[in-house]
């Protein structure tokens, strides 16, 4: 058998059978030496294999770095091939241009007016030589262009059938900045007789036409039909196919851009002729308050020619009634084309334009009955339209910039009352909606807050958008009040009627209260809301939670044994001291002494009974709660009243099961030197005064005052048998 080492071809091949190898290997081998042998052979084979990794290695790393150096060569001849594509198109773009400069002479004529007198960019001159070579019968409409004219997009699209969507032909279209020329191909264009390839077929004007953009194609659609507009020039249309997406967006970005620039540039004429009317008809009333003066000037300085001051105030009457007569016949001419105007800009929705013609109709006092009332009737049309636009879901969401227009341009003809109010109803159906939505978790502050968030900021909202509008203040202070009792009404419903605990119930009122904070902020106290629509149902949820921790401490102190509290190990008492001690109350002076006996029961726990340490607990976690009612004076009422009844019986307890071990004796202590003084603490939110609880201990528990000494040692024996004696003399 040959050495392994030269069987790579062998190990390589698909005719390898490794069992038989192996067997084939060690019958070769001596009795006794095969472990040996197979351990050389595996050594072999795992060289052999490592060897092999190290080369796919090297030449997967060759591989990548000739790619990467491929990659860097293409990238290179890609900007060589940019390079000399722009340097080939900048040379067909001046050979084009010399070779039209040639004919530009023979077609002076028809170029004068866009060219000469405007004074064209080179940008606009390559444009209109290119119209003019591919397009006949355009010279009239370029020689008839105004100054201003341009042309500011032109390009080929394809014509569909209106029925099948088939390609017909393609068209020319150019846009101009009043115009948009279309143009069909000419029969003869191919054959080289016709030197234009298309001839204007239609010239549209831009107030006449609109170009819609298709986002859905029937199903009669092949999958190349895409990227098409419509034309609509009525009564007809057009389906046009553009040749990609950026050449549909930049016709129909470019018409619409055109369209606005043009009404823009009318607004300002009618504006620039409105002015003027207006300074027309105050240099009339200067000139006739000036004619006015010279007459009673003449009448005091020539006190003897009566009579010709009176021909003369008889002329200047017939001349003034001569001037009123002109003064007339011009304001009717000029409201009557008003009027038209004032047609022709609502039915393009130009509500702004359309109030401020309006307000030109009420600052000229025309008498002509009829023609008010025409103007009367469009006010009321257009008073219709803007509430309508006021009534949409739509400008509700888009907030105060969507409302802005309709809400001024209803103010300005007059019916700021009307505006708002219709808003301020719109803004109440969507935070119903809102709140029907809102889910109402087993977590019900998490409620409290979305709903009372979603309501107060809303209010919040509106106010500040109203408040630029100071005479409808009544409206929006009616409307913020009927908004936060449907508020307290969802709370009342869905949170203090399900009998939640009292955590929750004085946790909802310090988020009401910190949420209507946020009103005073902007002038709208509405506190008393409040305090008349939530306290009575808080009080008497209050007054049902109270009742039944009031019972709970009568149960257990009716089982009361005084017996050290036992906590069966050391974890457990170790652990439970920790926890006391997180919420303020510190009892290691309390653990109950060890003694050597086996029998002795009480080796982990507490000279203090357990129902005492229970009532710690209710008493500090009752006092945080009702602390934060302390902002309403008539809850606050009520919480001092459960307060003082719960230590009033605690108190007595203690008094009336006086017991002489060291179990009541701690139990005492720890009552008077802790639990009371860190809940009048929290009461009284951090004041260090006395309060309605120590007024208690004084006047109606004053011989358990002794207890408020804290004990000093870690076994207080020696300090309860003094104590026990005290209590002894004082006859309890």
């Amino acid at each position: 058998m040959e050495n392994v080492n030269n069987d790579s071809e062998f190990f390589t091949s698909g005719e390898l059978n490794a069992p038989e190898y192996v067997a084939d290997f060690l019958r070769s081998v001596r009795p006794g030496e095969e472990a040996k042998k197979l351990h050389n052979l595996r050594q072999s084979l795992t060289a052999r294999s490592n060897n092999a990794a190290d080369q796919i290695k090297d030449i997967v790393f060759d591989h990548y770095k000739q790619f990467i150096d491929t990659s860097k060569e293409i990238s290179k001849l890609e900007k060589e091939i940019y390079q000399l594509s722009t340097l080939l198109t900048d040379q067909r773009h001046l050979l084009e241009g010399l070779m039209e400069m040639t004919g530009l002479e023979k077609r002076s004529s028809c170029s004068a007016s866009l060219t000469t007198s405007s004074g064209l960019s080179s940008q606009q001159t390559h444009q209109l030589q290119i119209l003019m070579n591919r397009m006949d019968d355009i010279a009239p409409i370029l020689n008839s262009a105004g100054e201003q004219e341009r042309i500011l997009l032109q390009g080929q699209l394809q014509l569909l059938d209106s029925e099948t969507f088939k390609p017909k032909h393609t068209v020319y279209a150019v846009l101009l900045s009043n115009n948009l020329l279309i143009g069909h191909p000419n029969p003869d264009s191919g054959t080289g007789q016709q030197k234009h390839p298309f001839h204007l077929a239609a010239n549209y004007s831009l107030d006449s036409l609109a170009l819609i953009n298709v986002k859905r194609t029937p199903s009669n659609f092949d999958e190349s039909s895409e990227n098409i507009v419509q034309l609509l020039v009525f009564p007809e249309y057009l389906y046009l196919r553009c040749e990609n997406a950026r050449v549909k967006r930049d016709w129909l970005e470019s018409v619409e851009e055109t369209k606005r620039k043009q009404h823009e540039e009318r607004a300002l004429v009618r504006q620039a002729t409105i002015r003027a009317r207006r300074r027309s008809i105050l240099n009339t009333i200067a000139t006739r308050a000036s004619t006015s003066d010279n007459i009673r000037n003449k009448k005091s300085h020539n006190l003897h020619e009566k009579i010709d001051e009176e021909d003369e105030i008889e002329e200047g009457k017939q001349s003034e009634l001569g001037r009123r007569r002109r003064m007339s016949i011009e304001d009717s001419v000029w409201l009557n084309d008003l009027i038209n105007e004032l047609q022709d800009v609502i039915s393009h929705r130009h509500m702004e334009e359309a109030v401020e013609m309006l307000m030109e109709w009420k600052s000229c006092s025309y008498s002509d009955a009829a023609l008010n009332a025409r103007f009367a009737a469009i006010e009321k049309q257009v008073v219709q339209i803007l509430t309508d636009d006021l009534k949409r879901f739509s400008s509700v969401y888009g907030g105060s910039k969507v409302l802005a227009q309709p809400l001024q341009q209803l103010i300005a003809l007059g019916r700021s009352t009307y505006a708002i109010e219709l808003y301020l109803k719109k803004r109440s159906a969507v935070l119903r909606t809102a709140a029907r939505e809102l889910i109402i978790s087993e977590e019900p502050l998490s409620y409290v807050r979305q709903v009372s968030g979603l309501f107060i900021n809303d209010i919040v909202e509106v106010c500040t958008e109203l408040s630029i509008y100071p005479k409808q203040l009544c409206l929006i202070i009616a409307w913020s009040s009927r908004e936060l009792g449907i508020l307290l009404s969802l709370i009342r419903k869905n949170v203090i009627e399900v009998a939640p605990t009292m955590a929750v119930l004085t946790n909802t009122w310090r988020i009401l209260v910190g949420k209507c904070s946020h009103l005073s902020y902007i002038g709208l106290d509405l506190s008393f809301e409040i305090n008349r629509l939530a306290a009575p149902s808080l009080r008497t949820a209050l007054q049902a939670n109270f009742d039944n921790i009031l019972e709970s401490i009568k149960l257990r102190n009716s089982e009361e044994r005084w017996t050290p509290f036992s906590l069966d190990s050391d974890q457990n008492l170790i652990r439970f001291l920790e926890e006391m001690s997180d919420i303020g109350f510190q009892m290691e002076w309390a653990i109950c002494r060890e003694s050597p006996s086996p029998d002795y029961k009480y080796r982990y726990a507490l000279n203090v009974s357990q129902n005492v340490c229970m009532f710690a607990r209710i008493a500090l976690q009752l006092s945080r709660d009702l602390a934060l009612l302390n902002s309403s004076p008539h809850l606050q009422q009520i919480s001092n009243a459960f307060i003082c009844e719960i230590w009033n019986l605690e108190l007595s307890h203690l008094t009336s099961t006086m017991h002489p071990s060291i179990v009541h004796h701690c139990s005492s202590r720890f009552i008077i030197s802790q639990v009371l003084p860190l809940c009048e603490q929290v009461l009284q939110c951090g004041d260090d005064s006395e309060g309605v609880l120590y007024e208690i201990l004084h006047k109606k528990f004053s011989h358990l005052v002794h207890f408020q000494r804290r004990p000093s040692n870690l076994y207080p024996q020696d300090e309860e048998t003094d104590d026990h004696n005290v209590l002894e003399r004082s006859g309890i």
